[in-house]
Formats: structure tokens, C-alpha cells, sequence
């Protein structure tokens, strides 16, 4: 199965042949050091792991993390970036793609505190 189909993008053709992008939210090209926490199991006990990386892509839906360290599809993870001054985010997400062990997509499934009007400000900004 392909990312796209995985992160929940419907791709249909147009009449003219195009391939038609129907995501929920628009992504915008975003550039910020992320650090994703990830609790995993080994041998029966909980770890919790922090990942660093930059985000290439974001939206109000998820966003492309790349990184050096890879996690595990369907791995629930805490996302922190900090957006601008004084304001983060931090939000709940589901890994729901690995590409080449060192890019995954994060589908967010729940914001901490103001972090959704956080990151839908700096995204207003972005465009």
C-alpha cells in the first residue's frame, strides 16, 4: 500500500487525466526541529523514546517527520515543535507511514492545551 493511501489521501483522476489531491487540510512546506516521544514495549515493559527530526510537510491533519531514528507504523506518539516564541505544539499522533527508515507520517488525532490554535496561526502565517 502506497503513504498516500495509508496517510488517507484519496487521489482520483479528472476528466482531463489530472490526479486530483483530496485531503481534509491543505499541507504547507514547513522547516522546524521536532522531538517525538513514543512509549514501546520491549520484552514486556514499557520504554519511552525520543526521536529527533524536522518536519518536511505539516497541516491541521498531521504532518512528514523525517528522521534518523524510525518508528513503527500505528506507534502512538506525543509530537513537540515549538512553532514560535512561547508557543508549542504538542499534540497526540498515530505513526501512519514509514518510508525508507528515516521519514514517517503523523496523523493527529489530539491537540494539548491551545496547540491546535497554535499551529493553525503559524499555518495562516506560513501560507
Amino acid at each position: 500500500m502506497s503513504p498516500l493511501a495509508v496517510a488517507g489521501v484519496s487521489r482520483r483522476v479528472s476528466s482531463d487525466g489530472k490526479k486530483i489531491d483530496r485531503r481534509k487540510y491543505p499541507r504547507y512546506s514547513v522547516d522546524l526541529p521536532v522531538v517525538v516521544k513514543a512509549v514501546l514495549e520491549r520484552d514486556g515493559t514499557p520504554h519511552l523514546k525520543y526521536v529527533a527530526g524536522r518536519t518536511i510537510d505539516m497541516s491541521l491533519g498531521g504532518s512528514w517527520v523525517a528522521t534518523e531514528d524510525p518508528l513503527v507504523p500505528n506507534s502512538l506518539v506525543e509530537l513537540l515543535v515549538e512553532l514560535s516564541e512561547g508557543h508549542q505544539l504538542r499534540t497526540l499522533a498515530i505513526v501512519s507511514w514509514t518510508k525508507d527508515q528515516s521519514n514517517f507520517g503523523l496523523e493527529f488525532v489530539d491537540y494539548l492545551g491551545a496547540s491546535r490554535y497554535y499551529l493553525h496561526d503559524f499555518l495562516a502565517k506560513a501560507a
